[in-house]
Parts: C-alpha cells; sequence; structure tokens
C-alpha cells in the first residue's frame, strides 16, 4: 500500500475536518514520497529520541499524536533552533514523512479515549456528540480507591490527583485523556459518578470541587500508551501486514516533596 492509499484510510477514522480550528493535525514534515508504506514508526511527540529510533528502524512513515509543529512553522522554525535543526536532519537523512493525529484522533470511534477505556476493561463506551468527553461502565460498581487503583496500574504512574466527594460506589465513569476537561458540565449533566481526565487546569478542577464531583487527573503522559494501542490497532485493520513499531519515551515526573517537623 502506497503513502496516497494509506492516508486516505487513515481519514476514514481521523478526519482532518474533525480536528478543532486550532489544532495543526495533517502532514509535518519529511520527504512526501509515494512508494510503498511497510514499516510504520509510532510515537506520542517526534523528538530527538525518536529522530535515533527512526534512523535505527528505517520507516517509511512515522506518525505522532501531538504535532510535530503546533503553530505556524516558519514561527516555530525561527523560535526553536533545536526544532529547526531536527527538521533539516529529517528532511536530509530519514526521507520519510511526518503525519499527526491530534484532536481528530481523540474524537475518532476507535481512537484514543475508546482505545484507553477498552483495554482497560471497561463496557458500553460511548461518545457524547460533538464533544472530547467519554463516558463508560465499570464491571461492576467500585469503590473510588478502586478506581484509582486501577488507573495507577494502567498508566504505571505510583500517583494520581484526585478529589474524593461522595463515598458512593462508582459505575459510570465520564473520561477525556487530553483536551476538553473543560466540558465536565455536560458529564455532571449525565450524573456520572466520577469525571476522569489527563489535563486538568486549576479553574476547572476548582469547578468539579465545588459541584462536589468525584475527579481523578491521571498523568498526560497517558496518552503515549493510547495512541501506540489505538492507532496500532487501526492500522492493523488497514493491513495486518505493516511492520509497526510502538515507541515508548515517556517517563512518570518523580513526586517531589518536603518532609516538614511539626
Amino acid at each position: 500500500m502506497n503513502l496516497k492509499q494509506i492516508i486516505a484510510k487513515l481519514s476514514k477514522y481521523c478526519p482532518l475536518c474533525t480536528q478543532e480550528e486550532w489544532d495543526y493535525s495533517g502532514y509535518q514534515t519529511g520527504e512526501k514520497h509515494n512508494r510503498e508504506v511497510k514499516k510504520i514508526l509510532l510515537a506520542l511527540d517526534f523528538t530527538e529520541k525518536i529522530y535515533e529510533a527512526a534512523l535505527d528502524f528505517n520507516p517509511d512513515l512515522i506518525l505522532t499524536h501531538h504535532p510535530f509543529f503546533f503553530g505556524r512553522k516558519e514561527e516555530i522554525m525561527i523560535e526553536d533552533p533545536l526544532k529547526a535543526e531536527l527538521t533539516d536532519k529529517v528532511n536530509s537523512s530519514l526521507h520519510c514523512p511526518i503525519y499527526s493525529y491530534h484532536t481528530n484522533f481523540d474524537k475518532a470511534p476507535y481512537g484514543m479515549n475508546y482505545s484507553i477505556l477498552n483495554t482497560m476493561g471497561f463496557k458500553d463506551i460511548k461518545s457524547i456528540v460533538d464533544s472530547f468527553l467519554w463516558v463508560a461502565d465499570a464491571e461492576s460498581p467500585i469503590t473510588y480507591e478502586e478506581l484509582v487503583t486501577k488507573f495507577i496500574d494502567f498508566t504505571g504512574f505510583n500517583y494520581l490527583l484526585g478529589l474524593k466527594n461522595s463515598s458512593k460506589k462508582i459505575k459510570r465513569i465520564a473520561f477525556v485523556a487530553g483536551s476538553g476537561s473543560s466540558e465536565f458540565h455536560k458529564a455532571f449533566e449525565l450524573g456520572v459518578d466520577c469525571f476522569v481526565t489527563g489535563d486538568c487546569p486549576h479553574h476547572v478542577r476548582l469547578d468539579l470541587n465545588r459541584y462536589k464531583m468525584n475527579y481523578i487527573e491521571v498523568p498526560h503522559e497517558i496518552e503515549e500508551k493510547g495512541f501506540l494501542i489505538g492507532m496500532s490497532e487501526i492500522l492493523s485493520n488497514i493491513d495486518n501486514s505493516f511492520n509497526i513499531k510502538k515507541y515508548r519515551f515517556e517517563k512518570p515526573f518523580e513526586l517531589l516533596g518536603v518532609a516538614y517537623d511539626k
């Protein structure tokens, strides 16, 4: 399958027209060849580490979740000399294109949010129309602490943030892995038992507490696992002969603290 064909097929799963107006999904940089695509490298972001991995793997196509150029390319090339240097290396030595699937992948029927929830064993997974928000049911009602443990086990992180405002057992959750935490009011209207997000600013966290909603904040790096799982499954559905390399490089931040004598 050549590049033009695979991009056309991916657009059926993650149409560019569904990305947010502020987003920069799609072609990023690299040689836009139309030869056969057999080897595909997947990563959350394209960085110097991914470049080194790509040199070893020699892919025909690189797919990332976060856009390599999040903004006007001309401006970024001036403001970020390391990215400009990396771009030159890509264009001179990799000879393959980089495409990103960001908010259009978050919203996709088998994209980011669905892949995470499905892999974790949640049931009745549904997206809210025109929203980043998804809802899903636990197999059986669980405690807030059990839900926290479930996400810790999935992410591999040994800590999460959270607000426990109810001791009631949790059956239905609302979930958004990345952008969209400000849509928590939709979760409140749906009467879910807990709101889980991977990207939550202070004012949203404040409102969640005001509305007495159970809340769990997972690291935004959960998206790495979600993208690698979801995109590899989509690619396998398109053509199960692809040689797919899933590159993980995100590491948990250290939990820092100072002990004070009381």
